[in-house]
């Protein structure tokens, strides 16, 4: 006869408590986990964080492009100097415009990772609801991560068009408006 699994793990626990290898509350979590089991949050939780991770960094990365933005704008020539290149001021935009062009790209493939990890995630969740019949917990979770989402969404909607702006008024430096060119 093969050992019990449940004895075999609360075993494992009892050293971990007794050699200080895991502290109370960790010790605590894992006993309910071990004697009740995992509820779809718990179970979703590694998921979730990868995301927020990706969410978090790609969140990053769209508020350093904003200030590269910002930059880029007050580069811009005056009106006075659009007869004049400047070409201390055209290479400085140029490096703000490449290196917006590279967060863009990291951007890019953080989005494309995150599509993934939302898959497995949305699989993941289907098969935890239906194996939990919880919901209300899928629910808020699905809530939460639409929200986040859309944020990030719309961040990156107002960075695409703040960039085509920039790169119109680039091409066409007699249109600048002035209020662009003292951009904070």
């Amino acid at each position: 006869m093969a050992p019990s699994r449940l004895l075999s793990h609360l075993q494992d626990l009892r050293n971990d408590i007794v050699f200080l290898r895991a502290d109370i509350d960790q010790a605590l979590r894992r006993y309910e986990l071990i004697t009740e089991g995992e509820t779809l949050p718990d179970a979703l939780q590694k998921d979730l964080s990868e995301i927020e991770n990706l969410l978090g960094f790609i969140t990053y990365t769209h508020s350093n492009m904003g200030r590269l933005l910002k930059q880029m704008y007050r580069g811009l020539p005056s009106r006075s100097e659009v007869a004049i290149q400047d070409e201390k001021k055209q290479s400085e935009v140029s490096l703000y415009n490449d290196s917006y062009s590279l967060h863009e790209g990291k951007c890019i493939e953080i989005t494309n990772l995150l599509k993934n990890k939302l898959k497995t995630f949305n699989r993941k969740s289907v098969l935890l609801r239906v194996a939990t019949n919880d919901l209300e917990s899928e629910g808020n979770i699905r809530s939460m991560l639409t929200k986040r989402l859309q944020s990030v969404e719309q961040d990156e909607i107002k960075l695409k068009q703040s960039i085509e702006q920039f790169r119109y008024y680039l091409a066409h430096p007699n249109e600048i408006p002035d209020e662009l060119r003292n951009a904070e």
